[in-house]
């Protein structure tokens, strides 16, 4: 029997169900194909909204932790400032972290890696989620500044109820995440994938 909405609880704001508003974000998204986009080919336009849809279905997960749902429910505007202002309360980086996870995913089932257009997306994908609230700095330090992060990451990955958060991924056709190998792997992904590779990667991107 298919979950209704009556079945989650993870909220993205007050009065918004979590699931509601990733899987909403998406659509709007996928609304890509629907555009012109010079450097892009038809089939190409089809490709870029189904990786549109990924990234806008994953741009807030990173909200399901205990952290920012417990700052949702707090009444007490001096104790929701002070949980708001917590680390392990944004949901930015992490949002960033499962979006590229899933997007590198979906480019290596497309077999796209080496496909000019997007073999660029997973890093952009990151960079554009990790900072969606919010204006970047320099690209490349919010590469380097990921490392210096991974206490509040794991942190952060603890807090996640594991059940309600699978039940959201279902809801995406192009994969997902299992949450026990991504703990498991997020410390490879922080400091070798991100850190290390889209580094020298970004260079390559900036020449081209």
């Amino acid at each position: 029997m298919a979950k209704t909405s009556s079945s989650y609880r993870m909220a993205s704001r007050p009065g918004q169900l979590l699931v509601n508003h990733l899987t909403n974000t998406a659509a709007l998204c996928a609304r890509i194909r629907d555009k012109r986009v010079v450097f892009a080919a038809p089939d190409e336009m089809e490709m870029l909204s189904d990786a549109a849809w990924v990234i806008g279905f994953a741009h807030d997960l990173g909200k399901a932790t205990d952290f920012f749902q417990e700052y949702l429910q707090e009444e007490n505007e001096k104790k929701r400032t002070r949980l708001k202002n917590k680390p392990e309360t944004h949901h930015g980086l992490l949002s960033a972290l499962f979006a590229y996870r899933i997007v590198v995913d979906f480019i290596v089932r497309k077999n796209l890696s080496e496909h000019r257009l997007f073999q660029y997306l997973p890093v952009l994908t990151f960079l554009m989620v990790k900072k969606h609230h919010g204006n970047p700095k320099n690209l490349k330090d919010e590469i380097l500044s990921v490392k210096d992060q991974l206490p509040v990451i794991t942190r952060q990955l603890a807090s996640i109820e594991p059940g309600e958060f699978e039940r959201i991924l279902q809801k995406c056709p192009y994969g997902g995440i299992d949450l026990a190998a991504f703990i498991n792997g997020v410390e490879d992904l922080v400091t070798r994938t991100i850190w290390k590779e889209e580094k020298v990667n970004w260079r390559r991107y900036c020449k081209k």
